[in-house]
């Protein structure tokens, strides 16, 4: 589908750049907004004269972009806060070599959730269990990868011990014996 914009009489076409652009200047107004709002706040209000149509079609894929985007900030904020050792800026003293005073202020305007479908939460106004919940939701996710991650190699090893080249021909040579 090629987007464009629906302008009076005449359609233009709509650079993906464009939308791209609003939804950074969108995240950077709107820091503690849910994700749908503001992408469609960047549809409807972008002045690119998007159909109702156009909305519901492009929705989920500008939700994605602002989630995907607020995420590389926040991560970028955390890794200018934490050192390699996980060890967090001390909030009173020297803050610990990588980090500085700046970095953590900056980290705490920051929001994340603390578990799928949960409200947003600022860094800095986060409690200690509401980390630990997004801990714990964190590990739980890292889990389910590490699970399927060891399900591909499981397949791959199939593979390997059947000497074929996919799970295919491995029962087909199976259902052959």
């Amino acid at each position: 589908m090629r987007l464009q914009s629906t302008n009076e009489a005449h359609c233009t076409p709509v650079s993906p750049i464009t939308i791209y652009e609003q939804v950074g200047i969108e995240c950077a107004r709107f820091q503690h907004v849910d994700a749908a709002t503001v992408a469609h706040r960047v549809l409807v209000e972008s002045g690119l004269g998007f159909t109702q149509k156009q909305i519901d079609y492009l929705l989920p894929v500008v939700v994605a972009a602002v989630n995907n985007l607020r995420r590389t900030q926040v991560r970028s904020a955390e890794s200018a806060v934490f050192n390699k050792s996980r060890r967090p800026v001390a909030v009173t003293g020297t803050p610990p070599l990588g980090s500085d005073i700046r970095a953590l202020r900056a980290l705490l305007s920051k929001s994340f959730r603390v578990d799928k479908g949960a409200d947003l939460v600022s860094w800095g106004k986060a409690t200690a269990a509401q980390h630990r919940q997004r801990a714990t939701a964190l590990r739980n996710q890292a889990r389910g990868v590490q699970e399927t991650a060891g399900r591909h190699e499981t397949a791959a090893q199939l593979i390997d011990d059947t000497g074929t080249s996919c799970l295919e021909e491995a029962l087909a040579k199976k259902d052959a014996a």
